[in-house]
């Protein structure tokens, strides 16, 4: 269920028994060949599916779809990624997440992203600390690039500098919105990583795809997306039922 699509009357037969998801995007360049909504566009279709799979009652948040990024790997991508301020932006959500606690009253919230960049990982980071710090339940993230990447790594689908804009993403937009995937001879790139982080970007790296899409498909786009959403389901289950 959406939380949209309820009214305000619904929530007093659920309230205490459902975990409510709160997902979070990023207007943020994925080279030319992917759109700038990559990242929501993914995470709403892990949502739909997982809305469809959990034996857990399930509410989604509407998205909130500007977040902090702070790679710039090309030139083009100084005017086509919005940047937030971090610390305004942690006391935003901040005061989301604690009137939706108030006004909603879910068992458990948990906040879903794809988007990874480092500021945005340290600034939800934050938020959920500071929100535990003020005697709050417990607020837990889910970040559903990691599982991806994890999942792709072991069963060896991907290199080492997988990271941005290459296999894993084109080819889940390839199987979730094919029309989306714009095939216009883009290069793959590289970097230096530290584990998930991109940490130096080189002269290579001009068309902002880091790793290799070129045996990017629609089928293993399918099997990416069975596979975290089974992941990321028992992630959710698990947290939802623990006291």
């Amino acid at each position: 269920m959406y939380l949209s699509d309820l009214s305000a009357a619904s929530f007093d037969a659920i309230k205490n028994n459902y975990l409510l998801i709160i997902p979070f995007g990023s207007v943020e360049s994925h080279s030319s060949h992917l759109p700038i909504g990559t990242d929501k566009i993914i995470l709403k279709e892990v949502i739909r599916k997982l809305i469809e799979k959990s034996e857990i009652k399930i509410i989604v948040a509407p998205f909130i779809n500007y977040s902090p990024v702070n790679y710039l790997r090309t030139l083009s991508e100084k005017d086509s990624n919005i940047r937030l301020d971090s610390v305004a932006w942690s006391g935003y959500i901040e005061n989301v997440i604690i009137e939706m606690k108030r006004v909603y009253k879910p068992k458990k919230i948990m906040l879903l992203t794809w988007h990874d960049t480092y500021d945005f990982v340290a600034a939800i980071r934050n938020v959920c600390f500071s929100i535990h710090e003020k005697n709050f339940d417990r607020i837990d993230l889910l970040r559903v690039w990691c599982v991806a990447y994890d999942y792709a790594n072991k069963n060896k689908m991907i290199g080492r500098e997988e990271r941005h804009a290459a296999f894993i993403e084109t080819s889940l937009i390839k199987y979730i919105r094919p029309q989306s995937f714009f095939d216009n001879g883009v290069v793959k790139g590289s970097c230096k990583m530290d584990k998930y982080y991109a940490i130096d970007w080189n002269s290579q790296n001009c068309s902002g795809v880091c790793g290799d899409f070129s045996k990017s498909n629609a089928l293993d786009g399918e099997k990416l997306l069975i596979n975290i959403v089974d992941i990321v389901n028992c992630s959710i289950v698990k947290y939802f039922c623990d006291i």
